[in-house]
C-alpha cells in the first residue's frame, strides 16, 4: 500500500477568552484538540487496482459532526476514492467512518461528516478574519506527515491568491485543511498549502473563513456554532452560482462517496 500527502502549490473553540488577555498556544490546544480531526483517505488506482493512502487535517464545525477540510485532501492524487476515516485529537486515535457531503474545488474546501451522528462532537468557534492584520499572531494545529500531533504559532505576513493570506507559521504536508486560530481561540482560516516555486521557500497560504461562508452555511455550521448575538461572518466576494452533483463513477461495484458543491466567487 502506498502512502502520501497531497500538498498544493500555491484554520472554533468552546472556551471564551478575555479580549484583554490573549490566549496562549497551550491554552488554544487544550481547548480545541478534540475538535481537530485527522483525515485518512484510501483510493484505488483504476488501471492497477493498487490501494493508496493520503491524509490531512480537518476541524469540527457543528454538533452533528460536520468537518471542514481542504478539497485536495480527499480528491488529490490518482485513483477513485473508496474510504474516508477520521480520528479525533490524535492520528493514533480510533478511526471512524466519514462521508463527503460537499466539495468546492474553486476555493479548495470540502465538507465531511462522521457517519456516527449519535456520538457527541465538540465544534470549534469561528472568528472574523478581517479583524486581524499583518504581523498578528496565529496558531496552527494539525497532523503533518506521520506525526501523531503538531501545533505551532506564526504571524500573518500578507495577501496571496484568491483572497488567501501568507503566514510565517510552519505548515507541512498533512496539515492541509487544518484550523488556524486567532489569540481569542477562534478559527479564522484554514490551512491551504505551501508555495512550491524554485528559489522561494517559507511561504505558506491559509484561506480566511469568510471565503468558506457558503460552505459553512450549507453545512448549517454558522447558525449552530455562533452565539445568537454574534454578527454573521461577512463574505468577501460575490456569489455567482452553484451546482450540486455526483462526480465519481463506481469501481468494481463500489458506490461513489463524493458529491460536488461548486460555488464561484468574483473577489472584490
Amino acid at each position: 500500500m502506498m502512502r502520501g500527502h497531497i500538498w498544493p502549490t500555491f484554520l472554533i473553540a468552546l472556551a471564551i477568552y478575555s479580549p484583554a488577555s490573549a490566549a496562549t498556544l497551550t491554552e488554544v490546544v487544550s481547548a480545541n484538540r478534540t475538535s481537530v480531526i485527522y483525515v485518512k483517505v484510501q483510493k484505488v488506482v483504476e488501471n492497477t487496482g493498487a490501494v493508496t493512502e493520503q491524509s490531512g487535517t480537518g476541524f469540527i464545525v457543528n454538533n452533528e459532526g460536520f468537518v471542514i477540510t481542504a478539497h485536495h485532501v480527499i480528491s488529490g492524487g490518482p485513483g477513485i476514492q473508496i474510504d474516508i476515516m477520521g480520528a479525533t485529537g490524535s492520528s493514533a486515535a480510533q478511526l471512524e467512518p466519514m462521508e463527503v457531503i460537499a466539495e468546492n474545488s474553486n476555493f479548495d474546501v470540502a465538507i465531511l461528516r462522521f457517519k456516527n451522528s449519535a456520538s457527541p462532537r465538540r465544534p470549534v468557534s469561528l472568528g472574523d478574519p478581517w479583524k486581524l492584520g499583518a504581523g498578528d499572531t496565529i496558531y496552527a494545529l494539525g497532523y503533518p506527515s506521520n506525526e501523531e500531533w503538531f501545533h505551532t504559532d506564526g504571524k500573518l505576513a500578507g495577501r496571496g491568491q484568491k483572497g488567501s493570506w501568507s503566514t510565517t507559521a510552519v505548515l507541512n504536508p498533512g496539515m492541509s485543511g487544518g484550523p488556524i486560530f486567532n489569540t481569542r481561540g477562534e478559527v479564522v482560516a484554514m490551512v491551504w498549502g505551501g508555495v512550491a516555486t524554485p528559489g522561494i521557500a517559507g511561504i505558506n497560504r491559509i484561506l480566511p473563513v469568510n471565503l468558506m461562508a457558503d460552505m459553512l452555511k450549507y453545512a448549517g455550521a454558522v447558525a449552530r456554532v455562533q452565539p445568537a448575538d454574534t454578527p454573521a461572518i461577512p463574505i468577501e466576494g460575490i456569489e455567482v452560482g452553484y451546482r450540486l452533483d455526483r462526480v465519481q463513477e463506481s469501481y468494481n461495484g463500489m458506490s461513489p462517496t463524493t458529491r460536488t458543491y461548486s460555488n464561484r466567487f468574483q473577489a472584490r
